[in-house]
């Protein structure tokens, strides 16, 4: 793979180390249960057991009244609210300084270099060739035959370094740590091909994955972009040997010698349980089994967010784009479980504009970076940790950008409204 040549490019990827600090908005203040007749005075000395009782029963009305107070600021004090409306202010003057770095990006040739030099390797599907520094990064094994059959695409290698690892040879496959002090996980991954098909599912077992994200069709202008490796038919199922009680379609093939594997005991056993149809794309849910050499099976759920309308090379429609963006990072919260797979075909344009996106919203509203050295720092992390496709063409970084921006305003309107409901 091509290195980075010029020395505007370099300039472009430095990363400046300049950050400001943001106070976390205060969301752990709750209502007291404070006794709030006896907060103003003297204790009550009592008398009878009923101005005992009575009381016990103004206490409880005042407590009430004290609760309902706190509750109509969502239990907000003076000090949370101030807290609130001074992260606001930092967060919007930040942001504005942010946009005004990316707008001269946006007209940067040095930016435009940066992006465009990768895609022509893409679409030419030129082979990655092998050398010292590639197989240091890649690692020699990339460049063997066995590798190269699993390779979707020969010029994209996964770096070896943040390669997924498990009970598979090999997959081409990142786990990625992006966002706010790295807090957010993925996996970015090329879609499977018909023989990494078993693999991939394995691998949504072994990372514990509930969620995966497709942002790619299966073909496009008349060329394979994945393998079909779920079933899109909830009626679409064959019994399996070893779970003649679950249906679903069968992938792989069980070894049960040393030189012998049966077909008829798979791997793999995918049940399509639902299908919702959106504007965008599809919301598939899975039953998967697994089975091991001792014909022992686990079971996991697992969701796919299925993205249709984003052709390789392009920006999709940004409207659409973020209300799938919104299902699948609900999701995702839901599942609250392994990092999400992230895949398209190649899984690095699409994918790492996805990522991108994610990453600079997270860094942004956590108070990390400024300027457009944001957008740089995010991009070179990215690429570090899968390859130097991620992101291709300037049309996929100005869509991010704008992306990005629209994202962070919908989010300052939102807790400016917050805000004003608390002090109202």
């Amino acid at each position: 793979m091509a290195a980075i040549g010029s020395s505007t490019c370099q300039n472009f990827l430095k990363l400046t180390k300049k950050k400001d600090s943001v106070e976390e908005v205060s969301t752990n203040i709750r209502p007291r249960a404070m006794a709030v007749s006896y907060a103003r005075g003297k204790k009550p000395i009592i008398k009878s057991i009923a101005k005992f009782k009575d009381d016990r029963l103004r206490a409880k009305e005042n407590r009430l009244k004290a609760e309902e107070n706190l509750f109509k600021t969502d239990g907000k004090s003076d000090h949370s609210i101030e807290t609130m409306r001074q992260e606001l202010t930092e967060l919007k003057e930040r942001f504005e300084d942010i946009k005004l770095g990316w707008e001269e990006l946006k007209t940067d040739s040095e930016m435009r270099d940066l992006v465009l030099q990768y895609d022509a390797f893409i679409e030419e599907n030129e082979p990655c060739i092998e050398g010292e520094n590639n197989t240091d990064v890649f690692g020699v094994e990339a460049f063997t035959p066995f590798c190269a059959e699993r390779d979707r695409y020969q010029n994209v290698k996964s770096i070896k370094r943040t390669r997924v690892v498990g009970p598979w040879d090999y997959l081409n496959a990142n786990k990625m740590l992006v966002g706010n002090d790295l807090r957010l996980e993925y996996i970015a991954s090329q879609s499977p091909k018909e023989i990494s098909i078993a693999d991939h599912w394995k691998m949504i077992f072994e990372y514990n994955s509930e969620v995966s994200i497709m942002l790619t069709n299966f073909e496009e202008n008349g060329r394979e972009k994945s393998s079909e490796y779920f079933p899109r038919n909830v009626k679409l199922c064959r019994a399996s040997v070893d779970a003649p009680s679950f249906m679903g379609r069968a992938y792989g093939e069980k070894k049960v010698s040393d030189d012998e594997f049966s077909s008829t005991n798979p791997e793999v056993m995918v049940s399509c349980t639902s299908i919702a149809a959106e504007s965008w794309g599809r919301i598939y849910r899975f039953d998967v089994r697994i089975f091991d050499e001792c014909d022992f099976w686990a079971v996991k759920k697992h969701t796919i967010v299925h993205y249709t309308n984003w052709m390789d090379h392009s920006a999709p429609n940004l409207k659409e784009f973020l209300e799938m963006r919104k299902v699948a990072e609900q999701e995702v919260k839901k599942a609250n479980a392994g990092p999400p797979i992230i895949h398209c075909s190649a899984g690095v344009g699409r994918t790492g504009t996805y990522i991108l996106i994610n990453s600079v919203v997270d860094k942004i509203l956590g108070g990390e970076g400024s300027g457009d050295s944001l957008l740089e720092e995010s991009l070179r992390e990215i690429r570090d940790q899968r390859n130097n496709f991620m992101v291709i063409g300037e049309v996929q970084l100005l869509f991010a950008i704008i992306c990005i921006e629209k994202i962070v305003s919908d989010e300052i309107t939102k807790r400016e409204l917050a805000l004003l409901s608390h002090t109202s």
